[in-house]
């Protein structure tokens, strides 16, 4: 059965792969979107602020979108601005991403052959193309954006919080967070494995961060809090989020059963996942139990926010699948995972069906999303092992 578990788990990694290169392949030839999309307002805004431009209030450059990191970010990404052209500084950070990629993959390698868990060259290159190509990376490393990053980052220091280095932990965490307004909660994860030194790392890194933010313009802190609270509020719509809208998250049906607005659903969202991740963090139960609640917190900035951020939980996702030996959890956490990287949309299934099973699907798909029900699948592996150990 050991044999047969890790065959499936190799054909969840390729179907996440394959996926990756249908959407990419999708979205530049179908939807004609073009690379560098989240870039150009990391490029622009460090040009705007340079020039004395307006980096907050307003769409950046000719993008239209807005800058959403705080001001002590453009600090971090002034080194763009050597640059001369967006697309040469696109291009030098898409192999940074590449990079990164690459390194969350032999985290994931490293930390399972320290729990003796055997590993061949397949697994190692398809945990490598996964993590690079698959459907939670492929498209964040198109758009230029940082999470591929904020993943390696917040998962190494989860693993160094795991394994008590407990201070360089809460270091990479708080500047993590830096960058993601949905991340600090995340820490939670010291406080359940009781990893003091980091948390009080940081409330210290975080305050300092605090301070430096307020240095680098005490007016551009201001109008950034504002505009983030503005954006968030209307990001979900009065009538409730479409269903051919990409949003992963609790806010999707939560919008359909209260009239409220962004930031009210997202403090109901943070609940339901502090509930979840109180309820995992009662008597776990070794690795397993661990990985399930690690899965659960870094779960939270997708669950509180109206995009998606599934490729957070790609360590503790992949770690469970290696390590789980219940066949029934196992085949439940499969299930799960392939819900998880399938991100089958709406606007397929309503080109291929009609009349009532076309009218199911448009209910299904307004209340929740395809992730949205592996993730439900996966809070079922994880209480069924939380009452089976």
């Amino acid at each position: 059965m050991i044999a047969s578990k890790r065959r499936i788990t190799r054909l969840v990694l390729v179907f996440g792969i394959l996926a990756g290169v249908a959407s990419i392949f999708y979205q530049l030839s179908i939807l004609d979107l073009g690379f560098g999309g989240d870039f150009k307002v990391y490029y622009f805004a460090v040009k705007d602020w340079l020039t004395g431009g307006p980096v907050y209030g307003t769409d950046v450059g000719t993008y239209p979108l807005p800058f959403l990191y705080p001001p002590l970010t453009l600090l971090i990404l002034l080194p763009l601005a050597i640059f001369p052209t967006w697309g040469m500084a696109y291009l030098a950070v898409a192999i940074l991403q590449i990079g990164a990629g690459i390194l969350l993959s032999q985290l994931i390698v490293r930390f399972l052959r320290r729990y003796d868990v055997k590993l061949s060259w397949v697994d190692s290159v398809l945990l490598s193309l996964f993590c690079i190509a698959s459907i939670l990376t492929i498209g964040g490393i198109r758009n230029g954006n940082i999470n591929v990053f904020l993943t390696l980052f917040v998962t190494l220091a989860a693993v160094m919080a795991y394994e008590r280095r407990e201070i360089a932990a809460s270091t990479l965490f708080v500047f993590s967070t830096l960058f993601k307004l949905f991340l600090p909660p995340c820490g939670i994860w010291f406080v359940a494995k009781k990893r003091w030194r980091a948390v009080v790392g940081c409330v210290v890194f975080g305050g300092v961060a605090v301070v430096l933010n307020l240095l680098v313009s005490v007016g551009m802190t201001e109008r950034y809090v504002a505009m983030v609270f503005s954006y968030s509020e209307g990001r979900v719509p009065a009538e409730g989020i479409p269903v051919d809208a990409i949003a992963v998250s609790l806010l999707r049906p939560l919008s359909q059963l209260l009239d409220f607005g962004g930031s009210a659903l997202s403090v109901i969202a943070m609940m339901f996942m502090l509930c979840v991740v109180g309820y995992l963090a009662y008597e776990t139960d070794g690795l397993i139990g661990d990985m399930h609640l690690l899965f659960w917190v870094l779960l939270i900035p997708t669950m509180v926010a109206y995009k998606e951020y599934l490729e957070f939980v790609i360590f503790p996702l992949f770690v469970l699948l290696y390590i789980v030996e219940n066949t029934t959890e196992y085949v439940i956490l499969a299930a799960g995972s392939l819900l998880i990287i399938s991100n089958f949309r709406f606007e397929i299934y309503s080109a291929i069906v009609s009349g009532p099973l076309l009218e199911l699907g448009e209910l299904l798909f307004t209340v929740g999303s395809v992730p949205l029900y592996g993730i439900a699948v996966m809070l079922l592996g994880a209480v069924y092992h939380h009452h089976s150990k």
